[in-house]
């Protein structure tokens, strides 16, 4: 009896030291913000903002923040399981959603390991509503004519992707480059021109954000007319 009850707690000691595993979940939304990204952290239990900073994430798995610097206390309530709200701001959106902590780490720096959101809440911050496209178009830029896609439109302006790999080199557009853009809207092509305002890299593509020029009133028309009849407020 008493070996059968030394074994047992063995092999519950064995059990309690088995390595933490997160299961992967692929049907829950993607987080579009880059490393880097500045976050604003409710946690459960302390009273106002934290600042952090995305560092990375594993999709499926886990968020990596940078533990934030907060009132005394605060580390007794970065505890696994307790609730976070994290919220911060892409393009003109403010994005927020709610997670728990998996795991923390101070070497070798205090990091924190969150659960993926299972969802997310977007509020545009913007005074021209878009309109969501996924639209093939030609865009010269820096001297150079790529196909890209315009992928969402507004009176002030409009977002694109474009490929940074092309057949003469590497595309790395700044902001403050002008570009002009071609795109078939409504069954007719259209020229778009602007100024980029806003740059996101990724392994071989860049998401450019651009706004009209001012004086580009036949853009801004075409843009009223499209908009219009696709039924966004104007």
């Amino acid at each position: 009896m008493a070996e059968h009850h030394h074994r047992a707690r063995k092999s519950v000691a064995r059990e309690a030291a088995a390595p933490f595993t997160i299961p992967v979940d692929e049907s829950l939304p993607s987080i579009e913000a880059l490393p880097g990204t500045e976050l604003l952290i409710e946690v459960e239990g302390v009273y106002g903002h934290l600042k952090s900073e995305l560092i990375g994430y594993h999709g499926g798995r886990y968020l990596v923040l940078r533990t934030p610097v907060g009132p005394t206390g605060l580390s007794g309530k970065l505890f696994r399981g307790n609730t976070l709200v994290v919220r911060y701001l892409e393009e003109g959106r403010a994005i927020g959603f709610q997670t728990t902590i998996l795991s923390s780490t101070l070497e070798p720096e205090p990091l924190l390991f969150v659960a993926c959101p299972k969802l997310l809440q977007e509020r545009s911050l913007r005074q021209a509503q878009r309109l969501d496209t996924y639209v093939i178009c030609k865009a010269a830029i820096q001297g150079r004519v790529v196909d890209g896609t315009l992928i969402d439109l507004s009176r002030a302006g409009f977002r694109c992707i474009l490929p940074t790999h092309i057949t003469d080199g590497v595309l790395r557009p700044h902001v403050g480059d002008r570009l002009v853009l071609n795109a078939e809207l409504d069954g007719r092509t259209v020229q778009l021109s602007g100024v980029v305002r806003n740059v996101s890299e990724f392994p071989a593509s860049v998401r450019l954000g651009v706004a009209f020029d001012e004086n580009d009133r036949a853009s801004e028309a075409h843009v009223f007319q499209f908009l219009l009849k696709e039924g966004v407020e104007v």
